[in-house]
């Protein structure tokens, strides 16, 4: 019932789900939700340098293993997403 209502309204309130269907990265996540005003400013600026920058500054296990494939990573599980309907 209430995720009938929320496929029918989201789009009203300017929600959308990112992952409603697997384009090769993240699987389909019927219950993620992105604000479509904020999802769509923030998209253009993910910048691979921005994020490797972040990693390098921080104390991250793993953060060799991030950084060598962080193109791959993006590409992957940031990048193919599902667009708003909205």
């Amino acid at each position: 019932l209430v995720n009938q209502w929320l496929s029918e309204r989201a789009g009203e309130f300017e929600f959308y789900r990112p992952y409603r269907q697997d384009l090769g990265g993240v699987a389909c996540e019927p219950w993620h939700f992105s604000f479509a005003p904020l999802a769509q400013s923030v998209q253009p600026h993910i910048q691979p340098r921005v994020i490797a920058d972040a990693i390098q500054q921080n104390e991250l296990f793993g953060k060799d293993v991030l950084l060598t494939h962080l193109d791959d990573l993006l590409n992957r599980f940031v990048s193919r997403v599902s667009t708003p309907d909205i």
